[in-house]
Formats: C-alpha cells, sequence, structure tokens
C-alpha cells in the first residue's frame, strides 16, 4: 500500500473502514503502539460501531508506555474516546499494554471469520493516527490467509497467541 494512495481511497484508514463494513469479518483485532484522537474520526468509528453491533468482536490494544503532552506514546484521550464511542457494544473492547522497561510497538491489524477460513492480516509501520493512517509515508502489508490451507492456519495461530498474550499481559 502506498501512502499517497489516500487519494484514491485506498489510504489504511479507507482499507479498515472497507473491511469492518464488508460483512466478511467476526472478528477485529488490532495490537497497535500509539493512539491519536485524530484517527478515531466519524467514519471509522462508525463503522467499528456498525461492525460491533453486527455481533462483530473488537478487540484493540494500545501501548501505554507514556501518555502526555510531549506525544511519547498514545493520547490518553484518543483512548478515553473509543472506550465511550464502543461501551454500549460488549463484544468490543479495548486494552492498555505496558511493560517496565519495554515499549509496546507492535501495528498490526487482524480481521477473521473462522466460519470462512478466512482471516486477513495486515502488518506495516501505521500507529493508530491520522498521521498513520493517511498522511505519512507508511508502509502496510496486506496478506489475506486461508484458513483452510495449513501454512496460513499456522500463521494465523501464531498471530492469535500473540494478540492472546497482548491482552493477558494488558494493564
Amino acid at each position: 500500500m502506498l501512502p499517497y494512495a489516500s487519494a484514491r481511497q485506498r489510504s489504511l484508514a479507507h482499507v479498515l473502514i472497507e473491511e469492518l463494513d464488508s460483512g466478511k469479518w467476526t472478528r477485529f483485532r488490532a495490537a497497535v503502539a500509539f493512539a491519536g484522537t485524530s484517527a478515531n474520526t466519524k467514519e471509522l468509528v462508525a463503522s467499528l460501531r456498525s461492525f460491533a453491533a453486527g455481533g462483530g468482536e473488537i478487540a484493540i490494544t494500545f501501548g501505554a508506555d507514556a501518555f502526555g503532552e510531549e506525544a511519547q506514546g498514545s493520547e490518553a484521550l484518543a483512548v478515553e474516546q473509543l472506550l465511550n464511542d464502543l461501551h454500549a457494544y460488549p463484544t468490543a473492547r479495548v486494552f492498555l499494554y505496558h511493560e517496565d522497561g519495554r515499549i509496546f510497538h507492535p501495528k498490526v491489524y487482524l480481521f477473521d471469520s473462522l466460519d470462512r477460513q478466512a482471516a486477513l492480516v495486515i502488518v506495516g509501520s501505521s500507529n493508530w493516527t491520522r498521521s498513520g493512517q493517511i498522511e505519512n509515508v507508511e508502509a502496510n502489508a496486506i496478506v489475506p490467509l486461508n484458513l483452510g490451507r495449513s501454512g496460513d492456519l499456522e500463521q494465523f495461530k501464531e498471530l492469535d497467541r500473540c494478540f492472546v498474550e497482548f491482552w493477558s499481559e494488558a494493564t
């Protein structure tokens, strides 16, 4: 995905909204180093709400390494906004991850439907910020997985283990 593709409606933000609205997935998970209020656009939040209202599970983990005005980490207000926007949906959860001496720095977005034996993983450099999703020069690989194939299934299981680990260690 190229950063200037946002003019063609193919930025990471556009891809996330498109996939959330597609009806193909039953779960959306993300592990992202930094959250910013600028990413919580009305369009993305509406898609998250609609996904959850339709029974989709959402679990997003953000790094909680440094809150504050110097923007060394997630903006507390960004996390608070998402919590408020999604509080009515019991299938939507937001987590914070903190580990002394280490920085939580992944940028992984994962959609899946076990019924369809399909998943879509997006791995790259984009944080949960407007800059990371739309404006910056970022690199993200979008990889479809066929969970009916053993190699793809093993990769999915490894990603799944990482997400479970992030949540079990979340603060």
